[in-house]
């Protein structure tokens, strides 16, 4: 036997005396004793020596996946568990660009921006289609996101209509429908929230922040030039006053980052409601480095007394939360009826995987194919953090060589695994 590579030993803050043994795979943990702790770790190269130190601790570590027959079968169990979960139907997220225009132009967005685009009563069609076709007695749940553009622009035209046909299928085939909406929130007005009421408990909204009033209104501003961050503070604050969870996008770079001190003021009042929560997220185009890094450890310092609901403390992000695009039948559906597998990246022909055609079938082309291919790098097959890996199969897939495109080191791989711990347990570590 051998001691597991997703095993993590985690000091239990509460008690000097007591340490957690956690398995990332398993997702189950052993609270020992530190004596317990030190035998098992003075025996790595030979746990099967526990057989006879301490049967009952040995058939506890067997049980919750601590130890396995080799490395080999460790690594096909773990590949095999998260195939077997990417390729389920059982749980579906389906995005929809309901336009490709925005009332905003923020330097740094990825996306090229089409005037005037929206989703034609053709393509409207097509896509009620798909979904009639793709709600199937297999699939147990539906995740329907918004995205674009600004897709709160499509709202009556694209949006509703759609929602009122999804909510009637799945209503009919007893499938759980969750809402989610990215919007920059200056058109999430009391009339939209209003009239998405009766959804209220199974919406939730993200909603980017570019840093406190100075910061955001030089990035986020309407076409006169005026700054969006009240309008934007206004709409997200009521929302959550109504009942509606909201995560607050927070884009930093090196120079913004400090200002969410004063944006996490802003909302000093809602801190302790239960549906804000603050998710800190670097743009792409600045460089994880030495400096950028000791901006942020500071950072982290000063926020911790308001101690608010966050991602801050783990090292990619959500530790228990894949990438929707890494599950095998979630999908973008972008305006014009064309399909993708990941918001993140140009909405080009050249990069979609298929299209719904007016029957409401999704015809792949070779690009989906090729993808599906390449959804480890060789560096996965002896990383730590596989089972709860938060990098994207479209990053891997992208990877120079084969090789993780994060480069993450043992440290990080640390963070990330007693992140997925507090996550699953509860317990602040």
């Amino acid at each position: 036997m051998i001691f597991s590579q997703y095993n993590e030993f985690i000091v239990n803050p509460k008690s000097e005396n007591a340490i957690y043994l956690f398995n990332c795979m398993s997702r189950r943990w052993l609270e020992l004793d530190v004596r317990l702790a030190d035998i098992i770790k003075m025996n790595l190269d030979s746990i099967d020596n526990l057989k006879e130190i301490h049967p009952e601790l040995f058939d506890a570590m067997i049980s919750g996946k601590f130890v396995n027959i080799d490395r080999r079968t460790e690594i096909g169990e773990c590949m095999s568990e998260i195939n077997k979960h990417f390729n389920s139907k059982q749980h579906l997220n389906i995005t929809i660009n309901p336009t490709l225009d925005c009332n905003l132009r923020c330097w740094y967005c990825y996306e090229k921006h089409l005037d005037g685009s929206c989703m034609d009563n053709d393509t409207l069609k097509k896509t009620i289609a798909y979904f009639d076709k793709t709600l199937t007695q297999e699939v147990n749940s539906l995740e329907l996101s918004f995205f674009g553009g600004e897709p709160l622009l499509g709202y009556k035209r694209v949006i509703k209509p759609i929602v009122a046909h999804i909510e009637e299928i799945c209503k009919e085939r007893n499938i759980e429908l969750q809402l989610h909406f990215t919007t920059n929130a200056t058109l999430l007005t009391k009339e939209i929230l209003d009239d998405l009421k009766p959804f209220r408990n199974r919406i939730h909204f993200q909603i980017a922040f570019d840093g406190d009033r100075e910061n955001h209104d030089k990035i986020k501003f309407f076409a006169g030039g005026k700054g969006s961050y009240d309008n934007v503070l206004s709409n997200t604050k009521s929302a959550i006053k109504k009942g509606y969870s909201v995560s607050l996008r927070c884009n930093y770079s090196k120079k913004s980052l400090p200002s969410f001190l004063r944006v996490i003021e802003d909302f000093k009042d809602l801190l302790d409601d239960k549906n804000l929560r603050f998710s800190f997220n670097r743009i792409w185009q600045e460089k994880e480095d030495a400096e950028l890094v000791e901006i942020r450890t500071k950072f982290i310092s000063q926020i911790e007394p308001y101690n608010i609901k966050s991602n801050i403390n783990t090292y990619l992000g959500n530790s228990l939360r894949p990438c929707y695009g890494d599950y095998r039948h979630n999908i973008v559906i972008n305006y014009n009826g064309d399909v993708f597998k990941c918001t993140a990246r140009d909405f080009k022909r050249e990069n979609r995987i298929g299209y719904i055609n007016p029957s409401g079938e999704l015809l792949y082309t070779e690009n989906a194919i090729s993808r599906m291919q390449r959804l480890y790098t060789p560096y996965c097959y002896g990383c730590r953090i596989l089972p709860i890996c938060p990098i994207c199969s479209q990053s891997r897939a992208e990877a120079d060589l084969g090789a993780c495109p994060i480069k993450i080191d043992n440290h990080g791989m640390t963070r990330n695994i007693r992140a997925a711990f507090h996550d699953i347990s509860g317990v602040k570590v």
